[in-house]
């Protein structure tokens, strides 16, 4: 049974996988597909690094560290240590397993924001901002919130930031 609601899912699973493809994840695009996604950690002092990935089929974490909590080393970071080790996992597992689109589910919508803010864009904004991925229900919250703090902007030539 499906334990959260579709929506919350995708975007989750659309986040994660903004890991993989642009963030501290990005390792694994050495796998060579589009269906991955994950999340790298590293405790204080380097004494852990892990991580944790998957796609519709297989979920993998790989943990390096030392049983009497002594750290790796300056320097051994999640995607320098865990991540080779669960790429060459993934590599053997996936090996033949074809590609899973992820599928966007009703009620889902693309938006552009201001990559530095979050602020939501209108079309008075230009071409600028990057598109990201909403449930429909939050738009008109957000645009409302937007044309709130720009009146407000505008009264008192101040800036406002949504998130």
């Amino acid at each position: 049974p499906r334990a959260i609601d579709a929506r919350n899912a995708y975007l989750m699973t659309s986040l994660l996988r903004d890991v993989v493809r642009r963030g501290t994840g990005r390792g694994a695009m050495v796998l060579g597909r589009n269906d991955l996604a994950g999340k790298t950690g590293t405790t204080n002092e380097f004494r852990d690094a892990w991580f944790s990935g998957f796609n519709d089929r297989l979920v993998a974490t790989a943990w390096m560290g030392h049983d009497d909590f002594t750290p790796l080393g300056r320097g051994e970071f999640a995607a320098r240590t865990a991540l080779p080790v669960w790429t060459d996992f993934m590599r053997v597992a996936l090996d033949g397993v074809a590609e899973t689109p992820l599928e966007v589910p009703t009620g889902i919508t693309t938006a552009r924001i201001d990559p530095s803010s979050g602020r939501l864009l209108g079309a008075l904004d230009g071409d600028g901002g990057v598109l990201e991925v909403f449930k429909v229900d939050d738009i008109a919250r957000l645009a409302a919130m937007r044309d709130q703090l720009d009146a407000q902007a505008d009264g008192d030539k101040h800036s406002y930031e949504i998130f």
